[in-house]
């Protein structure tokens, strides 16, 4: 396994920097608004995409988030590759274990998540997941595959699954608001853990200066890294998006008087801009950070189970001492009962 985890890992980081390259030389001739790439058909939007693809604030946006795509993606890749060329030196060509954290499923766990987080990493995945390739397919429609697909179940239908799928992402935005309601303002939690810092801008350059060797360690964090904070806020900031922008394609009716032909034709691009943003941040970083990287390769299970053992919490995050020294102490006090002799009823 580690001898194999190096070489098999930076392969699929640069199939995927070539996927991503061919993504760009294929997408520049498209950003001409004469050359852009719909499926037609009866959808409600599509007559309002065809009469003011050419507005300037279209082609202006359109641009933006293609920019913001290449830059943010781009750089997350030679990142994460610096990250394995550093870990390789560290550990792999001094022949360490390429799994260099602490911890088993045998030991005491710590809860990092709990169980309604976890359900919702699954409805956002699965709803995601499948209601993106039907609308990625549906973005690049001279691809031949995808073409084949629509001729054989029918573009209509297709859409409707998309559409179901969808509301799937709707569900969790919904139950999102709803449970962050209940926390801040009903339970007056303060889940300040997950809001940047000015420490997450210092520790994102130091990680960059450490994988440059220009620092021996890597930053310490608290409950949560600075790429789990990005990580995090795009999907949370990225849903609603993609549920107000998809709303509107399918409810043309319901709200042309409000933002007119324009208004409608510029929420299509920023549907289909935000989803290929979010596809490909998602296949580059987090299915990295979730599934290849050293000490969680071939996956962190700890989404799955919510759990993860202490001693591998405290090498990961260990200025979150409030959090695993007291599951320590409760760990500690359960077996010391356990060894107290039983009570006379």
């Amino acid at each position: 396994m580690k001898k194999l985890y190096f070489p098999f890992v930076v392969l699929i980081e640069l199939v995927i920097l070539a996927a991503f390259v061919w993504w760009i030389t294929y997408t520049i001739p498209t950003m001409n608004p004469d050359n852009y790439l719909f499926y037609g058909g009866d959808a409600p939007h599509v007559m309002y995409l065809q009469q003011n693809i050419h507005n300037t604030a279209i082609t202006v946006v359109r641009w933006i988030f293609f920019v913001a795509t290449i830059g943010l993606v781009l750089f997350m890749i030679v990142t994460i590759l610096g990250e394995l060329l550093r870990w390789w030196l560290n550990f792999g060509r001094k022949n360490k274990p390429y799994n260099a954290l602490p911890g088993s499923k045998d030991e005491p766990q710590i809860e990092r998540f709990r169980s309604t987080f976890k359900w919702w990493h699954y409805a956002v995945m699965i709803g995601f997941t499948l209601a993106g390739i039907i609308g990625i397919m549906q973005a690049f429609p001279d691809w031949g595959p995808g073409q084949s697909f629509f001729n054989a179940l029918g573009l209509h239908e297709v859409r409707n699954f998309h559409h179901y799928f969808a509301y799937i992402i709707d569900g969790t935005l919904l139950f999102v608001i709803c449970y962050y309601f209940y926390k801040l303002v009903i339970k007056k939690e303060r889940m300040r853990a997950m809001f940047p810092t000015f420490k997450d801008i210092k520790d994102a350059i130091d990680m960059n200066l450490y994988i440059l060797g220009l620092k021996k360690h890597e930053p310490e964090y608290g409950r949560y890294t600075f790429g789990q904070k990005i990580d995090f806020f795009l999907v949370i900031l990225g849903i609603p998006v993609l549920s107000v922008t998809g709303l509107t394609m399918h409810y043309t009716g319901l709200v042309h008087w409000l933002i007119g032909d324009v208004g409608i034709a510029m929420l299509v691009v920023i549907h289909r801009s935000m989803a290929l943003f979010l596809t490909w941040f998602i296949i580059s970083v987090h299915f990295y950070y979730a599934h290849l990287a050293p000490g969680f390769f071939p996956v962190n299970t700890v989404i799955l189970t919510g759990k993860m053992p202490i001693s591998r919490y405290r090498a990961l995050y260990p200025l979150d001492a409030d959090r695993y020294l007291l599951a320590e102490e409760k760990i500690t006090l359960e077996k010391s009962e356990e060894l107290l002799p039983p009570t006379a009823d």
